[in-house]
């Protein structure tokens, strides 16, 4: 192995559980944009410093724009977080550089969530297969016909991505050819999964107050 490499090697190593620090770290921000129903650009303030961070939210998967309910879909979401100050729970770093995050509103509630329990997107089962909440609100989403559950027979967007026959139960594997570059998959590469940490109210509301400032 050369120096140089063996140098490389010995950096990342140092620079690792820094990294992954600060992957698990949440952090409050400003939302300034919606791509669609399921990402968003955020600003972060760290001292004087301020930088645009594009998060894909983690176990959502809403409809793309051409399909039916996408501008439903991103403008659901715009009225829940656009011009607000937000907390970003971050799960991973994607292939795209994109942070795969949870979003806690104001209010405390899981963007996540109410985008599945308002039938504005699916629960990515692909991702975060054990995910009971998302399921049941999924579940119930269906029961009650809400947002897209209206329609007859509504097409994943993982399947509207991959151009297959796959049934809305189950996503279609990894290796499945794409038809859009894959930049709407979530696909984590470092970083921890589970839920989003219950956080207390007060530290809730300190964060924002500091994002506010």
């Amino acid at each position: 192995m050369s120096m140089k490499l063996l140098l490389s090697a010995s950096i990342l190593l140092l620079l690792s559980p820094a990294l992954a620090a600060a992957l698990d770290e949440p952090f409050a921000a400003k939302v300034v944009g919606i791509s669609d129903g399921d990402t968003l650009t955020v600003l972060r303030q760290t001292g004087a410093k301020v930088e645009s961070v594009t998060v894909r939210l983690h176990g959502v998967d809403a409809p793309e724009t051409g399909q039916p309910f996408g501008a439903q879909a991103k403008k659901f979401t715009s009225g829940l977080t656009y011009g607000k100050h937000v907390v970003v729970v971050p799960k991973a770093m994607d292939r795209y550089g994109r942070q795969v995050a949870e979003i806690i509103l104001p209010e405390g509630t899981n963007l996540s969530h109410e985008i599945v329990r308002s039938g504005y997107g699916w629960w990515y089962r692909q991702y975060c297969p054990d995910h009971a909440v998302l399921r049941g609100l999924e579940e119930a989403a269906r029961q009650k016909r809400s947002g897209l559950w209206a329609g007859s027979d509504p097409v994943p967007p993982w399947q509207f991505r991959h151009g297959g026959p796959t049934p809305a139960a189950s996503p279609p594997p990894e290796s499945a050819p794409r038809t859009d570059g894959g930049k709407k998959e979530e696909t984590p590469m470092s970083g921890s999964g589970g839920n989003a940490p219950n956080l207390p109210a007060a530290t809730r509301a300190a964060m924002l107050d500091a994002a506010v400032r």
